[in-house]
C-alpha cells in the first residue's frame, strides 16, 4: 500500500479482516495502525499537500518557498526522487501553488516520460486492468 500511496498521492487507510490494518499518507508513511489490542484507528491528517518528481521542478519549489517562506512545507522523499508540498497555512491551497508555479506532479511526470519513452522505442510497459 505504501507504493501505492506515493505513486497516486494520496493517503490510504487499509480496512481488512486482518487484525492489523492502517493509515498511510501520501508519502508511504504509516500514521496509524490497528493491533490485535486496539482494533480500531483514527488520526488526523493534512490533506493539503501533493507529491511531485524533483526532475524539472526543484528550481521551481526553491522559488515558492522564498515566496511562501513559513507556509510551505518541502518534504524530500529523496529514495523516490520526489517530494511532498505541503500548505501549513489556512486557505493557501497546494494545488493553486502548483497551478502559480507550473509544478508537474508525479503522475503527470511519470505520464510524460512513458510518452517520451515509447516515442523513442524504449522499455514496453505494462498494461493495468
Amino acid at each position: 500500500m505504501d507504493v501505492w500511496a506515493i505513486r497516486y498521492g494520496m493517503a490510504v487507510a487499509g480496512s481488512t479482516w486482518y487484525p492489523q490494518n492502517r493509515i498511510i499518507d501520501c508519502t508511504g508513511a504509516t500514521i496509524a495502525r490497528t493491533s490485535d489490542a486496539l482494533p480500531t484507528m483514527t488520526s488526523v491528517m493534512n490533506l493539503n499537500r501533493k507529491v511531485v518528481h524533483m526532475d524539472g521542478n526543484m528550481a521551481k519549489i526553491e522559488k515558492m518557498q522564498v515566496k511562501y517562506a513559513g507556509d510551505v512545507l518541502i518534504e524530500d522523499l529523496r529514495q523516490e526522487a520526489c517530494c511532498v508540498i505541503t500548505s501549513l497555512k489556512k486557505g493557501l491551497e497546494v494545488s493553486a501553488l502548483i497551478k502559480e508555479f507550473k509544478i508537474e506532479l508525479l503522475q503527470d511526470y511519470f505520464d510524460r516520460v512513458r510518452r517520451i519513452r515509447q516515442k523513442e522505442g524504449g522499455m514496453a510497459f505494462p498494461i493495468w486492468g
